[in-house]
């Protein structure tokens, strides 16, 4: 197994552009809703994306 993410996800302590904070509460409103392991584990992977795609960008800059 890979590394555990926590649920619901922290909010980052960076400054999220727009897009982020969108996709950001939609997996928030997406985890809420979810209702199998299925969905948990999809959910696992779109946070994981959103928190690489955060730090790619705070590298940058």
């Amino acid at each position: 197994m890979g590394q555990v993410i926590p649920f619901p996800i922290p909010i980052p302590k960076v400054t999220l552009t727009k897009s982020e904070s969108d996709e950001y509460y939609e997996i928030k409103d997406a985890i809420e809703m979810a209702t199998d392991e299925e969905d948990i584990i999809h959910l696992q992977k779109r946070v994981r994306a959103l928190l690489e795609k955060i730090e790619e960008r705070q590298k940058k800059n």
